[in-house]
């Protein structure tokens, strides 16, 4: 009786995000307790533009 497979492979899937029809990026930022959010929402804003 075969219970499963095992295969070491990997597949490099593309994913398109789009808003309204425009491209999108999502980003997803972690922050630790001590760290200022405002300060960390600058941050981020300013990378993204």
């Amino acid at each position: 009786m075969i219970v499963g497979v095992v295969r070491d492979e990997f597949e490099d899937v593309t994913a398109v995000g789009e808003i309204n029809g425009e491209p999108a990026m999502v980003v997803n930022v972690q922050r630790t307790k001590s760290e200022d959010l405002l300060a960390l929402v600058d941050d981020v804003r300013g990378y993204a533009d």
